[in-house]
C-alpha cells in the first residue's frame, strides 16, 4: 500500500486493497445528518447505511463536527470507512492534527515513564458497525492511518487510546503491531483508557 505526503488541502482518500478512506468534511456530515432524503442527497461516494446516524454515532458525528469546526479543512480528520462494493461499513480517522503527546490527551493522563520522544504526534481512532465485524476491516483501516501518517513526513509518533474494557479494539492495535502501552487517561464515556505509542520505523 503506498502514502503520498499529506499537505493542508489533500482531501484525496487513503486506499488499501478492500478499502478507501474518505473525509467526513463539514457538508458531508451536514447532509449525513438531515432528516429528509433530500437534505441526504449530497453527491457522496458511497451508500448511507440504513437508519445511520443512531446510538453512541450520533455523539460521535456531533464530536467530528466540533473537530472540523475548530481546525477547518484538513486530512487530520475523521475518515468514512468505505468497502469495495461501495458501502459505508464504519469510520476511523485522526482526532486533530499533528501535535505533542500531551497536548492530544486529556489532562489528566499519566505515564508509565517518559511519554515520547519530542516530536509530533496524531491519535487515531476506529468503528467498524456491527454488521461488518469480524472481517479484519479495522486493522485494515488503522494500518493505513499509520502508514499513511508516517509518509506524510509530519509525524514522529502515532497514539491510540482504548478503554481498558474493549478487547476488540486493543486486538486491533495488536494485530496492526508496534503499539506500546505508555500510560492511562480518563474519557468522559469510556472511563479508563489505556494510553499506547508507535514511533516513526517501530516495527510491526
Amino acid at each position: 500500500m503506498s502514502a503520498r505526503p499529506a499537505s493542508a488541502d489533500d482531501g484525496a482518500a487513503i486506499r488499501t486493497p478492500r478499502l478507501s478512506l474518505v473525509l467526513l468534511e463539514l457538508p458531508v456530515l451536514e447532509a449525513v445528518e438531515g432528516p429528509t432524503s433530500e437534505e441526504r442527497s449530497l453527491d457522496w461516494p458511497a451508500d448511507w447505511p440504513a437508519g445511520w446516524p443512531e446510538g453512541e454515532d450520533r455523539a460521535n458525528l456531533a464530536w467530528f463536527r466540533k473537530r472540523l469546526e475548530r481546525f477547518g479543512r484538513t486530512p487530520w480528520g475523521p475518515r468514512a470507512i468505505i468497502d469495495a462494493s461501495g458501502a459505508m461499513v464504519g469510520h476511523t480517522g485522526f482526532h486533530a492534527p499533528p501535535s505533542s503527546i500531551l497536548d492530544l490527551l486529556h489532562d489528566d493522563a499519566t505515564f508509565e515513564g517518559d511519554p515520547g520522544a519530542p516530536g509530533s504526534a496524531v491519535e487515531i481512532g476506529y468503528s467498524v458497525f456491527a454488521s461488518a465485524q469480524r472481517q479484519g476491516y479495522a486493522v485494515e483501516a488503522a494500518s493505513a492511518l499509520v502508514s499513511w501518517a508516517f509518509a506524510s513526513g509530519a509525524v514522529d509518533a502515532v497514539i491510540a487510546s482504548v478503554a481498558v474494557t474493549n478487547a476488540a479494539s486493543l486486538g486491533v492495535l495488536e494485530r496492526v503491531g508496534g503499539f506500546t502501552a505508555i500510560g492511562r487517561c480518563f474519557d468522559e464515556e469510556d472511563g479508563g483508557e489505556r494510553v499506547f505509542r508507535r514511533d516513526r520505523g517501530g516495527s510491526a
